[in-house]
């Protein structure tokens, strides 16, 4: 893995544990966007002034690379679709084959004692849409 994103992904590390809040976009507690935003933020993909909705960052890469699941690679983005309405309702960021790191475990009128920034397995979700490779500099 090149160093670059080897220090992004522990810098997304580094929120390990930090609550889920809705709308929340800082340590004090943060949202899938919010928590995804911020990795991006620090690398000047987003803007400092941009705050995006799962669905916003979907519209913002959906002309990247897209690709499917099968060979997921450290950064990507994995996209979650509310089939109900077929709005795109989660986003979380690919660490490793194996996993990816999220804000979740909480609802849009939370503060949850259960939900934060965790690691999860790559599959336990049923229903992802899309993986989209953000224009990463060093790419």
């Amino acid at each position: 893995m090149d160093e670059p994103l080897s220090l992004l992904l522990s810098y997304a590390d580094s929120f390990l544990g930090v609550p889920y809040v809705y709308g929340g976009n800082s340590r004090k507690g943060m949202d899938c966007s919010g928590f995804i935003c911020e990795i991006l933020r620090s690398i000047g993909i987003i803007k400092s002034y941009e705050d995006l909705s799962a669905q916003d960052l979907y519209y913002k890469f959906q002309m990247k690379q897209v690709h499917g699941d099968i060979f997921p690679e450290p950064g990507d983005l994995y996209f979650y679709k509310n089939h109900l309405d077929e709005r795109i309702s989660h986003v979380a960021m690919v660490r490793d084959k194996y996993r990816v790191i999220e804000a979740g475990g909480g609802d849009s009128h939370s503060v949850s004692e259960l939900g934060m920034v965790r690691h999860r397995g790559i599959n336990e979700r049923k229903d992802f849409f899309a993986a989209i490779s953000p224009p990463y500099p060093w790419n």
